[in-house]
């Protein structure tokens, strides 16, 4: 087939009178690109056709055919169409397609890839393939030089660059470049070759080419941001695609799988992990170190552009979201780097303490949060998201280096994360009921994603700050902490108010949507609880007073609430009584759970169980069950639902506090002397049957709520304590009765449903 045949087939294609007629021209397309030897047919097609469509399928059969055919190919004809497409590109700048220049980078990558070796064993390389990357990135530090490239002499270049260095020409080549180093980082092309060989390819690229690759387009890239950031320079389009070009070359480098110790295992293993980021931290190894340590230019240029990109968040355009995007890339991975490169712990401290910190501390009071367009609003919510995962990977991975800033570094820089913290606070509280034109446009997931990865971040800091002796930043700490702590409960207490201003659902879809909160925002509530337990003093007294606060207006409004008020007092005690649960006392995982350690102190250096503030906490939660019954036909079945979860959780913990932990665990005498072995424990137990036998007889029509309730009577009956005093007690009477007297009954209208029986 000749190429007006496929010019032909290329435009029925396009514009297909019929159903059968398209068929027939994919058919024909289809046959080119499997056809044998059609090397001179695609470079005909390349030169004379003016169908972008046909020039992209005869790429296509290029690089198919080269593929499939190369064992038997003489030697030369590779190197020949690798020549021929880079002349294509270079002659057709401003006319060659996107979809075809791709397409034809990648065929010279592919080209550049399986030509590297001259023999089956993978031992003798190819000079053609060394000396084309070597052209490339020569090319380019000639470039951020300043001075015209000059080949070697007495050698022959692999291709041919025209010699005025246009924009658009450094562009390509940029662009040609990082699809070779894309290509060599994996497996990406399907080439009829053995993982050995992509391999033996990838260790070749990594110790001969990757490095020079990297100092040339990193050089060039201080030279062209130099030039960006000249004042009116920032509106040059031929500077801002170059200066993009050249960030996504640097990021294809920084996202190489550097190894330590590699092996042929293990690059396996990252090549079959399809859903394992392309690289988790930035790990290059001694050879690096004079290039990313000893040099901190990378740095300091990759944050001057995002600092200036912050600062005009108002006015992105397209074109500097996808350059913020790559920035954000290329500084994740200089938060990550570890390893070898640094030559000493003191080396790493001094990086993290000198060249990371300042330049976030920098970013962070740019990212607040404030009313503005929508797409603006949608551009700091990304940005903000992405702060709070560099923050997170920086502190995860310096983690052992925070205690050697100064004192005064110190509390600025947890000052600065505590400020920032409320910010992606305020991101999550977008997610709530929000119908104004900040939110929309926003994605759902990226609203608490922020908030996820801050409380991550203070969980890493806190057991890192633990080696710190120096008063002023330890009560810093314990002040930041504690602010972040307060925003929290604030923003839960703020996103249930919100909630319930939503028009489109009604208060069932509101209970469906919240009745998993425990479970869906359970990463979040230890994470929280965790921050409460090392400020015990301030976040049981804060809960306390805020259930407390609510529990006497819910006494005092009676039955003449407001509904709307009502609802939104049951769905705050909701997120408080979550919050308590988690501070005082832990799942166990199957195992009985232990007593937090820090609750457990803070209850025994208080002087008596009345002042004690862990069981005053305690308590709250008590007095508000106790208040049910007389809201009766008010009250909500999930507050109800999750003063059981409470229970159940606190029950394994506390009651009969005595008869559960071991001799070896200094107990604290208020908690003993509140739910231990003794008349007290007993009361307490008396309270939840009581409560048991009420939630059976008022909410048989709640099955999850029920499931709940016979979940927690599960726990009293099968612990040997609970057990041997419950069946003493009035209340198990009355709950005996009601079973053998209605549950079992078949006259009875108090039939529980049948999942309850099963459980």
């Amino acid at each position: 087939r000749g190429m007006q045949a496929i010019e032909h087939a290329c435009s029925v294609f396009q514009n297909a009178p019929s159903e059968q007629a398209r068929k027939e021209a994919e058919h024909t397309l289809v046959q080119f690109r499997s056809s044998v030897q059609p090397y001179a047919l695609c470079r005909q097609i390349l030169e004379h056709s003016l169908l972008p469509m046909a020039h992209f399928h005869a790429c296509g059969a290029l690089r198919e055919a080269l593929v499939r055919e190369w064992p038997a190919l003489d030697p030369a004809l590779p190197q020949q169409v690798a020549a021929f497409l880079a002349d294509y590109i270079f002659t057709r700048l401003d006319t060659c397609t996107l979809p075809v220049r791709e397409l034809i980078f990648q065929t010279i990558s592919v080209i550049t890839k399986r030509g590297l070796f001259t023999d089956a064993s993978c031992t003798q390389v190819t000079p053609f393939n060394p000396a084309l990357i070597t052209l490339l990135h020569s090319y380019i530090a000639c470039l951020a030089a300043s001075q015209p490239y000059t080949p070697p002499a007495g050698s022959t270049p692999p291709i041919t660059i025209p010699s005025s260095p246009t924009p658009s020409l450094i562009r390509m080549i940029i662009r040609l470049l990082t699809s070779i180093v894309s290509e060599f980082s994996s497996k990406a092309t399907h080439m009829g070759m053995s993982w050995e060989y992509h391999y033996k390819c990838f260790r070749v690229f990594e110790s001969e080419y990757l490095q020079p690759i990297f100092v040339s387009s990193v050089s060039f890239l201080v030279n062209i941001a130099s030039q960006y950031m000249v004042p009116g320079n920032q509106q040059n389009q031929d500077l801002s695609v170059l200066l993009e070009s050249t960030l996504q070359l640097v990021h294809e480098v920084l996202m190489w799988r550097f190894e330590e110790h590699p092996t042929m295992l293990s690059y396996l293993g990252h090549q079959m992990d399809l859903k394992a980021e392309k690289n988790s931290s930035l790990e290059p190894g001694k050879p690096w170190h004079g290039v990313l340590v000893a040099r901190t230019d990378l740095w300091n240029v990759v944050s001057t552009l995002y600092h200036n990109d912050l600062y005009n968040m108002t006015t992105l355009t397209k074109d500097r979201r996808v350059r913020m995007h790559v920035l954000h890339g290329i500084t994740l991975q200089l938060v990550s780097l570890r390893g070898s490169v640094f030559t000493s712990p003191d080396e790493k401290a001094h990086y993290f303490r000198t060249c990371l910190v300042p330049k976030i501390q920098v970013f962070l009071p740019l990212l607040a949060l404030s009313r503005g367009p929508s797409h603006y609003m949608h551009d700091c919510i990304k940005e903000i998201e992405a702060m709070a995962m560099v923050v997170g990977k920086l502190v995860r991975t310096f983690s052992g280096s925070i205690p050697s800033l100064a004192p005064e570094e110190h509390v600025k820089f947890l000052q600065e994360l505590a400020q920032f913290s409320t910010v992606a606070l305020k991101v999550m509280r977008l997610g709530a009921g929000d119908n104004d034109d900040e939110g929309e446009g926003v994605g759902e997931g990226g609203r608490g994603a922020s908030c996820d990865h801050m409380l991550e971040v203070w969980m890493t800091l806190l057991p890192a700050c633990e080696k710190v002796q120096d008063q002023t930043v330890i009560n810093n700490i314990r002040q930041c902490v504690q602010f972040v702590f307060e925003k929290y409960v604030e923003a839960r207490l703020e996103m249930a108010a919100r909630d319930l201003q939503k028009e489109e659902h009604d208060n069932q879809a509101e209970f469906q949507e919240t009745e998993t909160d425990a479970k869906k925002f359970n990463d979040q509530l230890l994470a929280v609880a965790n921050l409460g337990r090392y400020i015990p003093e301030f976040s049981t007294h804060y809960l306390c007073t805020a259930i407390s606060s609510l529990v006497q207006a819910l006494s005092q409004q009676g039955s003449t609430a407001d509904q709307f008020q009502l609802t939104l007092q049951f769905e705050k005690l909701h997120g408080l009584v979550l919050l308590a649960g988690h501070l005082v006392a832990d799942e166990g995982q199957g195992e009985l759970p232990q007593i937090p350690r820090a609750i457990n102190i803070l209850s025994g250096v208080s002087p008596s169980s009345a002042q004690d503030p862990v069981v005053q906490l305690n308590e709250s939660v008590f007095r508000l069950s106790q208040l049910e019954p007389s809201l009766a036909l008010l009250w909500s079945p999930l507050l109800t639902e999750t003063l059981v979860w409470f229970m159940t959780r606190w029950a394994r913990t506390y009651l009969f506090i005595d008869s559960k932990h071991e001799a070896r665990i200094s107990l604290s005498p208020n908690m003993v002397q509140a739910y231990g072995v003794n008349p007290n424990g007993v009361a307490v137990l008396d309270f939840i049957l009581q409560k048991i036998h009420y939630n059976l007889t008022r909410w048989t029509g709640e099955v999850g709520l029920l499931v709940q309730t016979v979940s927690l009577f599960l726990v009293l009956a099968r612990e040997a304590e609970p057990a041997k005093h419950m069946t003493a007690l009035p209340s198990w009477s009355q709950l005996f009765h009601i079973h053998i007297t209605h549950f079992q009954s078949p006259t009875s209208g108090l039939r529980l449903p049948p999942k309850i029986h099963g459980d």
